[in-house]
């Protein structure tokens, strides 16, 4: 989903499905930013109600206020750099929440999600989902260094391709690669 507003100053504000919000607003309005803020602030909180809060609903508002944050530090700064942050923030965070079921211990992310369909999972499955955990999170490492590298040295063009739709098609790949090599190793059951 991909949802555009225009402004009375010829500004846009971009919300992509993911829930990132992009300000292209050349005069940096108040229109456009008080737009943004109250489309935020109210995704969030209902987020946040939504997930029966916790853990779980921290780390589904996080992006949103991240997005807040960098928007809010952009205006106080007079500073765009500030929303080339975003995304490497949320590629570590997740690389945080991921890595951290990692320990000794703990049940990996990918097991717990695998858990949803089959609660009584082999000793070979919870391996593969351990593997499929540390994967994801070499991923996260991968596309918060892309990101940043990008956005320091590259064209913004560059960037806005990595960070809207590469790294995306890649997250696809992944799951899609994940199911594929699933299917073929332990069958369709």
């Amino acid at each position: 989903m991909l949802l555009l507003l225009r402004c009375s100053c010829k500004g846009s504000v971009v919300l992509q499905g993911s829930g990132v919000l992009l300000l292209c607003c050349q005069r940096r309005c108040w229109p456009c930013s008080n737009l943004l803020l109250c489309l935020l602030v109210p995704v969030s909180w209902w987020l946040l109600r939504s997930s029966g809060g916790g853990k779980a609903g921290f780390a589904l508002v996080l992006a949103p206020l991240l997005t807040v944050a960098a928007i809010a530090g952009s205006a106080l700064f007079d500073e765009a750099a500030w929303l080339f942050v975003e995304p490497v923030v949320i590629s570590l965070v997740m690389l945080a929440v991921f890595g951290v079921t990692l320990r000794r211990g703990a049940m990996p992310m990918i097991e717990r999600f695998a858990r949803l369909q089959d609660p009584e999972l082999t000793v070979d499955k919870q391996q593969w989902c351990r593997l499929w955990t540390w994967i994801w999170c070499s991923f996260f490492v991968v596309n918060a260094s892309a990101a940043g590298v990008l956005a320091a040295l590259a064209p913004m063009a560059w960037w806005v391709a990595w960070t809207t739709t590469i790294s995306y098609a890649l997250m696809g790949v992944l799951f899609g690669g994940e199911w594929l090599l699933r299917r073929r190793r332990f069958g369709h059951g």
